[in-house]
C-alpha cells in the first residue's frame, strides 16, 4: 500500500466515506465488530479522521482517527485497511503522515 502512484493520504473529514468506514471497523475488527452507524459518525466526528484513497477512483481502502486534546497528547483509534488492499505499507501510507501533522502542532503521538 504505500506505492505513492496508487493510494493517496487525505486529512480533509469531508472526504471520509462514513458508510465504507462503518462497513470496515464495524465487519473486519473484534474491537468494533457490530458498531452501529450513529455511534461509528459520532466517532469521526469527536476526532480527527485520516483516509487513505486509491487514485483514479477515490475509493477509500484505509482508515484511522486520532483522539487529542490538541496539546499534550494524540491517542491512535481504529485503524483498519480494507482486507483485500492488505497492510503492508499502513505505516508508510498513513501512520506516518498522521504523526508528522501532529507533531506540527507540537502534540506527541501516545506510543
Amino acid at each position: 500500500m504505500n506505492d505513492d502512484s496508487t493510494y493517496e493520504f487525505s486529512t480533509d473529514p469531508d472526504r471520509i466515506d462514513r458508510a465504507r468506514v462503518h462497513e470496515l471497523v464495524s465487519q473486519h475488527t473484534y474491537w468494533a465488530k457490530d458498531r452501529p452507524r450513529e455511534i461509528m459518525d459520532a466517532a469521526i466526528a469527536g476526532s480527527r479522521p485520516y483516509g487513505v484513497f486509491r487514485r483514479g477512483t477515490g475509493e477509500q481502502v484505509a482508515f484511522a482517527r486520532v483522539v487529542t486534546d490538541g496539546a499534550t497528547f494524540a491517542w491512535l483509534a481504529d485503524v483498519i485497511v480494507e482486507p483485500k488492499t492488505g497492510t503492508g505499507g499502513w505505516n508508510a501510507g498513513a501512520h506516518e503522515p498522521a504523526r508528522r501533522e501532529l507533531a506540527h502542532e507540537h502534540v506527541r503521538p501516545d506510543r
